[in-house]
């Protein structure tokens, strides 16, 4: 296939190289955000670990302004001990 009219073409290079790129790639996990209470430092139990920062700054705000003396902070999911 890669000697007939369409894999000489342009768009047929061009599917090739990117076809090669695709294989080529690693898989690299991507982190989740947890809220961590910033005195201890120990993961929020109450409130799951979240996909993007600011779905967890979001969770974040929500937490502090049912408590507004609770102290949080937002860490990557990768820092937890």
């Amino acid at each position: 296939m890669a000697n007939n009219a369409v894999g000489r073409s342009v768009l047929g290079r061009t599917a090739g190289v990117q076809a090669e790129i695709r294989s080529r790639q690693v898989a690299v996990p991507r982190p989740e955000f947890i809220l961590v209470d910033a005195t201890t430092g120990k993961p929020v139990d109450q409130i799951k670990a979240q996909k993007s920062m600011s779905a967890a700054y979001y969770e974040q705000w929500k937490a502090q302004k049912a408590n507004p003396l609770q102290k949080l902070t937002v860490i990557p999911g990768f820092d937890r001990n």
